[in-house]
């Protein structure tokens, strides 16, 4: 038990102190990253300082017998406000740069991050229940070569184990940040002239829930891709209202969001969007290979890609003018006749 109370010490002493050193070196990012989590702009250049420094107090505190349980309570207090931070974020929608060891690694902050974190918060917590174990110098006196070699291959496992997951953490970044590379530069939306993707979506107002229902009335369609996590989606809700009403009889308009149901509905109520489908995840808009919202695609009478995709609120409203445009011929016909 002292050997592995002393690892655990050796290893957390380890993570703060290089934690500390990280961010001395990175003043900047690291009030940077403390205003990202909502710190206000004067907190966060104290924050900046301070927060290094407690780092720093609680690695040499874990190093020192008499004050490593101190140091394993002062562990688990900050590590538990910089998980509920980290939740907190998450649950807006919102990954902010953890900036965890300052110039030496950085990456958003998400659940590796947490789990990361709740793994070190464990080992804290185990220590101050245990108790401080043997000093470095005796617990290093006392071990025989075999347990002094198990002691090194253990801090050396635990050492390329951490690596290992930072090297897959920082791939996975690497990937998601190539992948949005190529897709910022690749044209969006399907060719003009294809067949528009069916779709069988959850009708939240309107009744119609797939794209042949949608196209029983022989008329130009758009479809307005929006998510209950944008900006700007939301500011064009009532927007989408009025057009909804006001071209009833020219163009089939719907609303296609992702989000959470129960937001959802909360903003259908309060917009009072009158037709409205829900995916349950983004199927529909990547089927229409799309690359932001929000977003609309024009469908002609015949269920026919029309055109190439509008991104943002100006370039949606000129694409419903254009299928406006489009049906008045046909509605100038039949009161010709």
């Amino acid at each position: 038990m002292d050997a592995l109370l002393l690892i655990i010490r050796c290893l957390l002493a380890a993570v703060f102190l290089v934690a500390a050193f990280g961010k001395f070196f990175d003043l900047t990012g690291a009030r940077q990253a403390l205003e990202e989590f909502g710190v206000p702009g004067r907190a966060a250049r104290l924050g900046a300082v301070a927060l290094p420094v407690a780092e720093l107090t609680v690695g040499v505190a874990l190093l020192i017998r008499p004050s490593a349980r101190w140091g394993a309570a002062a562990a688990v207090l900050l590590l538990t406000v910089l998980i509920a931070g980290i939740a907190h974020a998450m649950s807006q929608g919102r990954a902010p740069d953890c900036h965890c060891f300052g110039q030496i690694h950085s990456e958003p902050a998400g659940r590796s991050t947490l789990i990361r974190n709740a793994v070190f918060a464990a080992a804290a917590v185990f220590v101050l229940i245990q108790g401080s174990g043997p000093s470095v110098n005796r617990g290093v006196g006392s071990l025989n070569g075999t347990q002094l070699a198990l002691v090194a291959t253990s801090i050396l496992a635990a050492a390329f184990a951490l690596a290992v997951a930072q090297l897959w953490s920082d791939r996975r970044r690497l990937e998601r940040d190539l992948a949005r590379s190529i897709a910022s530069t690749a044209t969006p939306g399907l060719a003009r002239g294809t067949r528009a993707p069916d779709f069988v979506l959850t009708p939240v107002r309107g009744g119609a829930g797939s794209l042949s229902e949608l196209m029983r009335v022989t008329r130009p369609s758009v479809f307005v891709f929006v998510s209950t996590r944008c900006g700007p989606c939301l500011e064009m809700l009532p927007a989408l209202a009025r057009w909804q009403e006001s071209l009833t009889d020219s163009v089939t308009l719907a609303a296609i969001f992702s989000g959470e149901a129960e937001e959802i509905e909360r903003l259908c109520q309060e917009n009072e969007l009158s037709r409205v489908l829900a995916q349950e995840a983004d199927e529909t808009f990547t089927a229409y290979a799309l690359r932001a919202t929000p977003s609309a695609v024009l469908i002609d009478a015949n269920g026919v890609i029309a055109g190439a995709p509008a991104e943002g609120v100006p370039a949606i409203e000129a694409l419903i003018r254009s299928a406006v445009a489009q049906s008045e011929p046909r509605g100038i016909v039949v009161h010709a006749g």
